[in-house]
């Protein structure tokens, strides 16, 4: 049975282990947006010029959670969050993965590649609460494309590949309150809460070229199950049901569909 779920980063962790308990081989497969831009992300982001990483790795990381013996020091690597001392990053990241016994060739490139555009930067941050295995994603992102990197992050951790994006355009999301205001940080959207002025609507900004990734679309057509699964709804659930219209190829699908809404109100969608 092929069961695709469109979930975010952590929305679907409980609906995802008992669908594998239940029914261990079933052909699961998740479909993201990769719009997040808040905390270490969102600086990946400005450095590499790509999409967001964090519901990818977490999903990568919730898979790689559930197997016989997961490492806990690549667990560290992939959920860990830390502070970088100021013009020592580099030097500390590599400190890290040294400790964790991280010594793949294409990780330690990665870091010199993403200090690398770091360094071109006209802009300066500070590397506080990141999470570094968001540095070597964006920067495998900006130098092999998501998909490879899908592929050669799932192939070190030991994990199915299982993760799909449902577009490539690198846009940023903005949201729309009712009365018109404009919440522009994504981070900002999923802790909004106002009963008075809700949000309405989803705006993009960035490379906007309304494209999808066939490879999702042609999961959604062949699925035999489509869950639409509980998660924050104006960053994670509604940009990938809205983005290029991607909910005509659910409405199109043969597949059984089911929604899990939240049983309480959520920030957000309060």
């Amino acid at each position: 049975m092929k069961i695709t779920i469109l979930s975010g980063g952590t929305g679907n962790n409980a609906l995802y282990k008992g669908i594998k308990q239940f029914y261990p081989q079933a052909d699961i497969k998740v479909i993201v947006n990769a719009y997040d831009s808040g905390k270490s992300t969102g600086i990946c982001r400005k450095v590499t010029d790509t999409l967001g990483v964090s519901d990818i790795r977490k999903n990568h990381s919730r898979l790689y959670s559930i197997t016989e013996n997961p490492n806990k020091n690549y667990m560290d690597f992939l959920e860990g969050r830390y502070s970088l001392s100021t013009n020592n990053e580099e030097k500390e990241v590599f400190e890290k993965l040294n400790y964790w016994n991280i010594k793949e060739e294409f990780i330690l490139d990665a870091v010199k590649h993403f200090f690398n555009l770091y360094r071109q930067c006209q802009s300066k941050y500070l590397f506080e609460d990141f999470n570094i295995a968001n540095i070597v994603y964006s920067a495998l992102f900006n130098k092999f494309g998501y998909e490879k990197t899908c592929e050669l992050m799932t192939n070190f951790l030991g994990i199915e590949n299982n993760v799909l994006i449902n577009s490539f355009d690198n846009v940023y999301i903005q949201a729309v309150t009712k009365n018109k205001n404009v919440i522009e940080d994504e981070g900002d959207i999923v802790n909004y809460k106002n009963a008075d002025d809700p949000i309405k609507n989803i705006v993009y900004v960035g490379y906007y070229k309304r494209s999808f990734n066939n490879n999702a679309v042609n999961r959604i057509l062949d699925s035999d199950l489509i869950i639409i699964s509980s998660g924050t709804f104006w960053s994670s659930i509604y940009p990938t049901l809205d983005y290029a219209n991607f909910y005509l190829f659910i409405n199109e699908s043969k597949a059984k569909k089911i929604w899990i809404m939240n049983n309480e109100q959520d920030k957000d969608a309060y």
